[in-house]
């Protein structure tokens, strides 16, 4: 389970315009949205238990906070399956994933979750789509709280699968962005990204990581590039 912590953020025009194209599909791609391995290599192993993403108000005991759905998991979700897949079920072969957001208390995460899905049904529709697009900022701009004077934490939780009669373990991890995760934070991973392996070729290779496909970071780089955020200023991983 990943979880959108205490986060301050702008709102980029970019991410709106995807979001608004993924919104105008047709029901073909309605349905490839809402299944969560919709990115699964047609011949990779076989996939895990998942049959949607969250769409529930829960209490966390291990991060003891209300947690809520994610409208980015829509996405991401997609891509952390394809990065186990890509890995031939590294992360196990019942690997489950669920991406969230930190709620204030379970009043306001219901309210906030159905206030969400009246707002997709009302932005399905063209007319309603098009009025509101037009008083948001356009792609390759951006309004709200940007650069260096936003910041975001996600929380990670790992569980095992109970073994050889041992209960099941949690881990817990953590990301600290000192940066707005919608828009600069995400520019400066993207660059780390495209530096890594320009500059780091050699070491990707010696660790094993293929040089070519559709991959994904994970599973193109993985901790290579991990170790090269920790390195920066503005972004660390590690576990609680």
């Amino acid at each position: 389970l990943a979880v959108i912590g205490d986060t301050k953020a702008g709102v980029s025009g970019g991410t709106i315009d995807s979001a608004f194209g993924m919104l105008s599909g047709d029901a073909k791609t309605a349905a490839s949205m809402a299944d969560p391995y919709e990115l699964h290599p047609k011949s990779g192993p076989p996939k895990g238990p998942d049959r949607g993403n969250l769409d529930t108000i829960f209490f966390s005991k291990e991060l003891k906070c209300t947690v809520g759905p994610s409208l980015g998991a829509l996405v991401n979700s997609k891509i952390v399956r394809r990065s186990n897949a890509l890995q031939q079920n590294a992360y196990g072969d019942h690997f489950s994933y669920d991406e969230g957001e930190m709620k204030r208390n379970r009043v306001m995460g219901w309210i906030g979750l159905w206030t969400g899905k009246v707002a997709m049904a009302f932005l399905s529709m063209g007319w309603f789509r098009n009025m509101v697009q037009k008083a948001l900022p356009a792609p390759g701009t951006a309004v709200g709280t940007i650069g260096e004077q936003g910041y975001c934490n996600l929380h990670f939780i790992g569980k095992t699968e109970p073994e050889n009669g041992e209960a099941s373990a949690t881990v817990l991890g953590k990301a600290e962005m000192k940066m707005d995760p919608a828009y600069a934070g995400t520019a400066k991973m993207v660059v780390e990204a495209a530096l890594c392996l320009a500059l780091q070729d050699e070491e990707l290779r010696n660790a094993g990581y293929p040089e070519g496909g559709v991959l994904t970071p994970a599973a193109s780089m993985g901790h290579v590039l991990i170790d090269r955020f920790n390195t920066r200023d503005f972004m660390k991983f590690f576990m609680e």
